[in-house]
């Protein structure tokens, strides 16, 4: 009877510790995500198959150096970067609003109408933001690594 009682007690603990631990990862990944400017230095795609292509070849001079900026008032923007999209001379490409829960970003956005994706955040330092994202519609997961451009 007391195996089971520790084995309940000590299974107990590690699901406690292992929810404290993703609020704790949460935490940790906003503080470092937050208020800074990510611009993508790299975009690998995975089809159903798992043939992997490097998207980020096909980018336009005009997208590549765009960056993001998710606010810790939870709004977010997506700024133009020097070089403007074609008949766009807006500075703001996208905004809108984002939550972060259980290391996956969820977009809301209020300018391009698009669909957006909630992008699974695989890992966070200060200068780099590792991301994945099953574009559905595509059948498609792309693995995007973001850049801190300070």
């Amino acid at each position: 009877m007391r195996i089971i009682i520790v084995i309940a007690l000590a299974s107990y603990l590690f699901v406690s510790c292992k929810k404290n631990d993703d609020a704790n990862n949460d935490a940790d990944f906003k503080q470092k995500l937050v208020d800074r400017k990510w611009m993508v230095t790299s975009d690998l795609e995975q089809d159903k198959s798992g043939n992997i292509v490097d998207a980020f070849k096909t980018w336009n001079y005009w997208e590549i150096d765009d960056y993001y900026i998710w606010y810790s008032s939870g709004k977010y923007v997506v700024n133009d970067g020097a070089n403007f999209h074609p008949g766009s001379f807006q500075q703001i490409l996208d905004s809108g609003s984002w939550s972060f829960k259980n290391a996956i970003i969820t977009v809301s956005s209020l300018n391009s109408g698009g669909t957006h994706y909630p992008a699974e955040v695989k890992d966070v330092s200060r200068d780099t933001l590792k991301l994945e994202i099953e574009y559905t519609t595509r059948n498609v997961k792309a693995f995007v690594t973001l850049a801190n451009i300070h």
